[in-house]
């Protein structure tokens, strides 16, 4: 696969998972100094990483609620987390941020000094 092709498939995956308005909005916001940046996790991290076959579509997204919630990145990130896991159903986005919690609190227990 060329560097088109990745791209294509990078910018496909990428509308189904944001959405048209994110990624229209992010497209608007081009500028000389983000353009390289937005082709390239287009190109790498959506059409490269992304697309593979290892995962299913639900497995993938729960394992992107579980990276933004482990690296605490702040509410927008968790937002765009979640906007990734959308068609997971609402029970099971709301089981994996609990298991996601519980895990974190502990991790947090166990490394504490009592």
């Amino acid at each position: 696969m060329n560097d088109e092709e990745r791209y294509r498939r990078g910018a496909n995956a990428r509308r189904k998972i944001l959405g048209d308005a994110w990624v229209d909005r992010a497209d608007a916001n081009r500028n000389a100094f983000n353009t390289e940046w937005q082709d390239f996790i287009t190109r790498c991290a959506w059409g490269e990483i992304w697309t593979r076959p290892h995962f299913d579509e639900r497995t993938r997204r729960v394992l992107v609620i579980g990276t933004m919630m482990a690296r605490a990145g702040g509410q927008s990130r968790f937002s765009a987390g979640r906007r990734g896991a959308r068609g997971a159903r609402e029970i099971r986005l709301s089981s994996s941020v609990a298991v996601q919690k519980s895990a974190s609190f502990l991790q947090r227990v166990r490394n504490a000094d009592f």
